[in-house]
């Protein structure tokens, strides 16, 4: 089914085509493009990088936990997906995990979410001509300052000579060639992706284990029995971990990186969904919280349980299918492999070398989230005690 136009087309009809365009061959073509830069191959070029930050993230948590004063994981997690995607993209981070502050870039995509979400009303109701006007006005300055960094990085990486096996490599190496709008927009969505919904996964699945204590120390028993130092966990072993693989499932499930259902259109003709007729021009939508949260698909589904995950007999009448965190089809999400790999590699590290526990007002924090576009994340507080 195509996808409904008044989502998609926020920015108006003039905006550049991208990687989730409507556009079904040029979408198709340009996730073509973009496969080698979440190959295998490319992930091993990769590792390295993602190793440095997750050092760095371990270091700079054990300086600022040193005092007992809670740390807020939000932030820090925040620093360490964007500052990998960065590198990734465009060739150099955004320093925050050295600088311990937000780059005003990241702080620009937080903002342009909120508007997103304005913009999207505005369309729904047939305005336009208001988007068309709006999006180039001061009063959306997120998305003003958004655009401007990301024209400077794009520019930066422009000017790197040597090939280099990184996300925006298959940008450039598009024929015919991408304008330079098309190279932004496409790093826009690229980077914002890249690192929002690994934040989120981040950050879910410590509130939720924090919440469920006996499932954390089944997991730190997991994590600090197979390894005996930091050395030895990487991509390759840490995707050995089951009951961590469990974990981010469960917290993907009951937390879904993306809370809105994104429409579809039903074509000419009709067609039967779910056993029901449905009319052609009809919008219709799969709204992943809703369906993971049903009971119908799981039980006790809006408890935290990895353990449906490991084939647990208690569910064993879960219906897996109905869980899809990364999309399915040709919409689903090309870069899930890497999300997994930073996603496993930092929560593992974060286990073996912490006691975590939550502070009291930070309790429950997957209750208290405002959905946007994206999740709007408030700060999450926790205490950090060195084991080793």
């Amino acid at each position: 089914m195509a996808r409904y136009d008044r989502f998609y087309q926020w920015a108006g009809p003039s905006a550049p085509e991208t990687f989730v365009s409507l556009n079904r061959p040029y979408h198709d073509s340009m996730k073509r493009q973009l496969a080698p830069a979440f190959s295998e191959r490319s992930l091993q070029f990769q590792e390295p990088i993602i190793q440095g930050y997750t050092d760095t993230l371990i270091r700079k948590l054990t300086e600022v936990s040193k005092d007992g004063n809670p740390v807020n994981l939000r932030e820090w997690f925040n620093y360490y997906t964007f500052d990998i995607i960065g590198n990734l993209g465009f060739g150099s981070d955004f320093g925050g995990l050295e600088s311990e502050q937000y780059h005003p870039w990241v702080k620009a995509v937080s903002q342009n979410v909120r508007e997103f979400a304005f913009m999207q009303v505005l369309m729904y109701l047939g305005l336009q001509r208001i988007v068309h006007v709006l999006s180039g006005s001061s009063l959306l300055r997120g998305k003003i300052l958004h655009e401007h960094l990301t024209r400077e990085k794009v520019e930066a990486r422009i000017k790197v000579e040597k090939p280099r096996l990184d996300i925006f490599q298959p940008l450039l190496d598009r024929k015919p060639p991408l304008t330079f709008a098309q190279l932004m927009e496409n790093s826009t969505i690229l980077i914002t992706a890249g690192s929002e919904s690994s934040v989120t996964l981040l950050v879910a699945a410590v509130s939720l284990l924090t919440d469920n204590p006996a499932k954390l120390q089944k997991l730190a028993e997991e994590v600090r029995s197979t390894f005996n130092n930091d050395d030895e966990i990487t991509i390759v072993s840490a995707n050995q971990l089951t009951y961590l693989a469990a974990c981010l499932n469960e917290a993907l499930r009951c937390f879904p990186a993306v809370p809105p259902a994104l429409p579809r259109v039903v074509p000419h003709g009709g067609a039967v969904i779910a056993g029901h007729a449905v009319p052609e021009k009809t919008v219709v939508a799969v709204a992943s919280w809703a369906t993971n949260h049903s009971e119908r698909h799981f039980k006790k589904a809006l408890e935290y349980h990895p353990e449906r995950f490991l084939k647990d007999p208690e569910f064993s009448k879960d219906r897996f299918e109905a869980f899809q965190p990364f999309g399915l089809g040709h919409g689903n999400c090309p870069g899930r492999n890497l999300a997994w790999a930073e996603t496993r590699l930092a929560l593992a590290r974060l286990v073996y070398n912490f006691d975590i526990e939550s502070v009291p007002e930070s309790r429950g924090w997957t209750t208290k989230q405002k959905a946007y576009m994206l999740w709007d994340k408030k700060p999450f507080w926790a205490v950090l005690k060195p084991v080793r």
